[in-house]
């Protein structure tokens, strides 16, 4: 599987390399099977990810963005309190 995964990485990274950067190419990443297929696509410049509605949600589904959310709404609530 990890030999897989590294020969996928390779192509991606030669697809991007293989185009001008001065032209209007976008890269689109697909067949998406896991968070760190989301996160490697975009670190090795993809434009576009396309993924199935259950990898957006383990992305979204985290513990630091639960606490992150739950800071936020507290600071928000200090301020509409201190106005």
């Amino acid at each position: 599987r990890d030999l897989h995964l590294s020969l996928r990485r390779q192509r991606q990274m030669c697809i991007r390399d293989s185009f001008n950067p001065y032209d209007e190419t976008e890269i689109l990443s697909a067949s998406i099977r896991s968070v760190g297929d989301v996160e490697h696509s975009f670190a090795q410049g993809a434009d576009i990810v396309t993924m199935p509605p259950g990898i957006f949600a383990k992305m979204y589904n985290h513990v630091l963005t639960d606490v992150g959310i739950e800071i936020f709404d507290k600071d928000y609530a200090n301020a509409i309190a201190n106005k």
